[in-house]
Parts: C-alpha cells; structure tokens; sequence
C-alpha cells in the first residue's frame, strides 16, 4: 500500500510541470501594425493557389487507419523575399515593420 502511495506521488510530481507547460505566450498587446494605423488597403496580398479540400481529406480517411497525427495544414511551395514582396515602414524609433498578406482561396480559415 505504502510503495503503490509513494510511486503515485512520484508519477504526480513528474507530470505536474507539464500542465504549466505553454506553446505561446500572450501577452494580450495589440499588434504593433494595428497600433500605427497601418491598414490592409496598402499591404500587398499574395494569393496562394487553390487548396482541394475534398482530395486533402479523401486521403486523411485513406491514411486514418494508420494513426498518423491529424492534418491541420498544407504545405504550398514559396519563394517571397519580404524586401520586395512586403511594405515597410519605419517607426518612430527607427525599428522597421513589415507587411503581407498570404490568401489561399477555398482554405479552411480564409
């Protein structure tokens, strides 16, 4: 009874640091974009091509047997370089933003 107790407690102290564990810190601060007024009307948008929802899911039921994790994106080939892509600004304390939008039409979110 007293080993069954100790080796609980043990297992407890051991997990116990994963429930503090967290992927992302918020700070509940508004973006610095939104901040300055900077809106959508000149920040560039790049569009992505279509994404075939129904094919990406007739193979998740394909692959679902096999207990592989859950698909929660889809990787489209890129090549942007913000400095020609993206719009600067410069603040007031010199530091730079950058801005651009990526569309993908039909995505799940868009």
């Amino acid at each position: 009874m007293y080993i069954k107790r100790f080796v609980l407690k043990i297992l407890f102290l051991l997990f116990l640091p994963c429930l503090q564990i967290s992927a992302q810190l918020s700070t509940n601060e508004t973006p610095i974009g939104f901040r300055y007024g900077f809106g959508r009307e000149t920040m560039p948008i790049i569009t992505m091509p279509a994404v075939d929802i129904a094919k990406l899911k007739e193979e998740d039921e394909k692959e679902e047997h096999l207990n592989t994790p859950m698909r929660f994106g889809f990787k489209h080939p890129v090549s942007l370089d913000l400095a020609k892509t993206g719009i600067w600004h410069t603040l007031e304390d010199g530091s730079r933003l950058c801005q651009l939008a990526i569309t993908s039409p039909g995505a799940d979110g868009d």
